[in-house]
């Protein structure tokens, strides 16, 4: 049985990312890097939506104290 899950990013997450992209797009000025980094994080993200168990769920309350 096939089951897929819905994988939900944080906003807290979504911001983190902007920042990296932003640094490596702009202060680097590897714009071409910035897009296939956030190519590749998309792909690892929404992988966990057949492959959930290969990352434990952590809840997000202990990473924003």
């Amino acid at each position: 049985m096939n089951i897929i899950y819905t994988v939900k990013i944080t906003q807290n997450a979504q911001k983190q990312m902007k920042e990296i992209l932003y640094y490596i797009s702009k202060k680097l000025q590897a714009p071409d890097a910035a897009e296939n980094l956030l190519e590749e994080m998309k792909k690892a993200i929404f992988s966990l939506g057949w492959m959930p168990q290969r990352i434990a769920f952590t809840e997000e309350s202990k990473w924003c104290e």
